[in-house]
């Protein structure tokens, strides 16, 4: 792996004390600027004797609401973005033309926890889908440049499945998480050795600032597609969101962005400020390395039920890379080139192997064999390109049986969340053979409104609507038929659903492996 460049000297051991004038570099905070703290939150319950207290302005509460619990509890400077005359302890008020409280306290994050993310080489990535499976095929990379060095192979990892800090790896709660948990992700992971970590962003995290005061080594940006408008508005919010990934770019580093996707190409006219551009993609028709058109560029892919196999070329002439995964599909073959391209610096051997030996990803295409005649995969495809991109990944795969066969799929839509994307869900979701729509976590929402949602774009001709989860997969396994192929979507690796605010413990891969049990199937 490439070396890294070296954190600034400190005569200070990591965690401080420090001051607001140390870290941020400014004389405009008036006495709040040099009170000195080892610790800061930006939730009141966390504060610690002597430490800083952010109260951050969010979607539906200011945190500087919070102040007097955090004063209570011994906070000893409160950094926000409006004046507190009622507070006893020393205020930094940053407004919009002193700077970004949150921005402020990302750096605060930062230097507390020692600057862990200039010791480590951070890839970043953000995208509407397959962020998980980029991380995942990261890390996987990130092992294997360690074990080529007989160190071991150990590397970071934090997304929407799990949290590995080198040496423990426990469930994810969210994406992305708050501010002072990721800088304290980070600093666990240099203590225990990682020399690189991959970090999912998502577009929620990125509008919030959750990752302020990251300092990234690539970040990539595999798609942008409709999701999460009931957050953002418009899909002009979500690439700009995304497009400020671009922010935390250590200078000099790529942003590494997927040329086929038309909304991932609107991200650089979002962009204020010089990165270094690189783009991935299937290389066009009649292309050649000596073409115009730059960048890291897919040939001869080779898609089998067992995984892929690719080549990588380059413009100007780079000796090409000769791949294989196994992981299946031709959105597969986008993110493990994305992967590829983030870590370049590790080296063709180590990307080789981490692509040949990455371990199954959670919930994405993961099969289920009980000994069945048919096929059947759990993904998480929960927006219409992520359905039509598991479609489009099975159906050649489907076609080119001997006997053929027929694609099932069963999927759902959230509730709570943007209402419009149902129908298009429903219309991609035709493009399958047969189709069961059901209830995925319908939240607060009435279960049967989100399936007539869903239902409203597919023909009734091709779908059935079944609303308790566990009997629409039973329906859609015992109409499968020897060389069929079953797609469970929605929920991937998922424990839980979500039903009127209570979670109840219902995981996709152990209800198919139940039901399959119960038609009799056996095998491993």
């Amino acid at each position: 792996m490439a070396p890294h460049d070296s954190p600034p000297p400190t005569n200070r051991h990591p965690g401080g004390p420090f001051t607001l004038r140390e870290i941020l570099n400014r004389d405009d905070l008036g006495s709040a600027g040099d009170v000195a703290f080892t610790a800061a939150t930006a939730f009141s319950g966390r504060v610690s004797p002597g430490g800083l207290f952010a109260g951050l302005r969010g979607r539906d509460l200011h945190g500087a609401w919070f102040w007097e619990e955090a004063v209570d509890r011994g906070a000893a400077v409160v950094l926000t973005d409006e004046p507190l005359p009622e507070c006893p302890v020393p205020v930094a008020v940053f407004t919009p033309w002193r700077g970004d409280a949150r921005q402020a306290f990302g750096e605060v994050c930062h230097a507390l926890h020692g600057r862990p993310s200039e010791r480590l080489f951070v890839a970043g990535v953000t995208g509407t889908n397959g962020k998980s499976t980029v991380c995942w095929l990261l890390r996987s990379i990130f092992r294997e440049a360690m074990r080529l060095k007989n160190k071991p192979p150990i590397a970071g990892l934090c997304g929407t499945i799990e949290t590995d800090d080198g040496r423990e790896i426990r469930p994810s709660k969210l994406t992305t998480p708050a501010c002072e948990d990721l800088h304290a992700w980070l600093a666990r992971c240099v203590a225990h050795g990682c020399e690189a970590a991959a970090v999912e962003l998502s577009s929620h995290a990125l509008d919030q600032d959750r990752a302020a005061g990251l300092r990234l080594s690539a970040a990539v940006v595999t798609n942008v597609t409709r999701d999460h408008l009931d957050y953002h508005g418009s899909l002009e919010a979500v690439v700009r969101a995304k497009a400020s990934i671009a922010d935390l770019l250590r200078p000099g580093k790529p942003l590494i962005t997927c040329r086929d996707d038309p909304e991932a190409a609107e991200i650089w006219w979002k962009i204020e400020r010089d990165v270094v551009q690189t783009q991935y993609g299937f290389a066009p028709e009649g292309w050649d390395s000596g073409s115009q058109v730059g960048g890291v560029m897919i040939c001869e892919p080779k898609y089998r039920p067992e995984g892929s196999t690719f080549v990588l070329r380059y413009a100007g002439g780079r000796h090409p890379l000769r791949l294989s995964t196994p992981l299946v599909g031709r959105f597969n073959v986008l993110n493990a080139t994305a992967a590829a391209t983030a870590a370049e610096p590790c080296g063709s051997d180590a990307v080789a192997a981490g692509l040949a030996n990455v371990p199954p990803v959670p919930g994405r295409l993961e099969p289920i064999d009980r000994g069945q005649p048919f096929r059947v995969l759990v993904d998480y495809a929960h927006t219409p390109d992520g359905l039509r991109a598991v479609i489009d990944a099975v159906r050649p795969l489907l076609s080119s049986q001997k006997r053929g066969g027929r694609l099932h799929l069963l999927v759902g839509a959230g509730g709570d969340r943007d209402r419009g994307k149902r129908a298009e869900m429903g219309a991609a979701a035709a493009l399958a053979d047969r189709v069961v729509f059901t209830s995925d976590n319908p939240r607060s929402e009435d279960p049967h409104a989100i399936l007539r949602d869903l239902a409203a774009g597919c023909p009734e001709t091709r779908c059935e609507t079944i609303e308790n989860r566990r009997e629409a997969i039973a329906a859609a396994l015992a109409a499968a038929r020897p060389g069929d192929w079953v797609l469970v979507c929605g929920k991937g690796h998922e424990t839980t659903q979500e039903v009127a605010g209570v979670f109840h413990p219902f995981d996709d891969r152990v209800v198919c492996r139940e039901e399959l049990a119960r038609l009799g199937y056996g095998g491993a």
